[in-house]
């Protein structure tokens, strides 16, 4: 570990910034590690431009929701009280459990069907559904942060939807102020969304 975190100390007194998102397993990570790093420790959903595409990046896991098991343990593993409680063991009891854990998800993971281990349509549709609602109220801000997440797994019906929040025909028939169009990124998303299409 001492010579990853050298190594990535390295990376940022170079001038290269550095930024950590959370995995299955790294969830302990927090202010030590970024402070010995240099790294910036990312929350659970980004939304930068990517090009020109306002793109959500988050872990996929937090999606597939059809894994009712593995939410549950998700959730239980990122609660600060669970965490402080294992800050607290020795060390070497932490790398005992961290062992077993990952034997135990190797061995339940390959019992598990894939199709509850993806990205659910019902998570992806809900997140839609509500931004719908979100987007018929004139509320493009709320809506657009629902299609953003909607469309982290690039879902073409998701994409289509954020267009639309840019698109200045769509935004010239409803009534709202304070909203600005942008052709240019409509239209990257509209792209997005057709080549996402192709390839289901």
């Amino acid at each position: 570990m001492a010579a990853i975190v050298s190594s990535l100390r390295g990376i940022t007194d170079a001038g290269v910034p550095l930024y950590v998102a959370h995995g299955n397993r790294d969830f302990l990570l927090a202010d030590r590690f970024a402070q010995a790093t240099g790294a910036t420790m990312l929350p659970e959903y980004v939304v930068l431009d990517l090009h020109g595409v306002r793109t959500v990046l988050c872990h996929g896991d937090i999606l597939c929701t059809d894994d009712t098991e593995y939410q549950a343990y998700r959730a239980r593993m990122r609660n600060p009280a669970t965490q402080a409680r294992l800050l607290r063991l020795p060390y070497f009891l932490r790398r005992m459990i961290a062992r077993w854990m990952q034997r135990r998800s190797r061995d339940i993971k390959a019992l598990k069907p894939e199709s509850i281990m993806d990205v659910t349509p019902a998570a992806v549709d809900g997140l839609l559904k509500h931004g719908k609602d979100l987007f018929a109220t004139g509320d493009i801000a709320g809506a657009r942060a629902l299609f953003l997440r909607a469309a982290a797994g690039n879902d073409p019906a998701a994409l289509t939807a954020l267009a639309q929040t840019y698109d200045p025909q769509v935004l010239g028939t409803m009534r709202v102020r304070g909203v600005k169009p942008d052709p240019s990124k409509a239209k990257a998303l509209y792209d997005q969304a057709e080549a996402a299409r192709k390839r289901q």
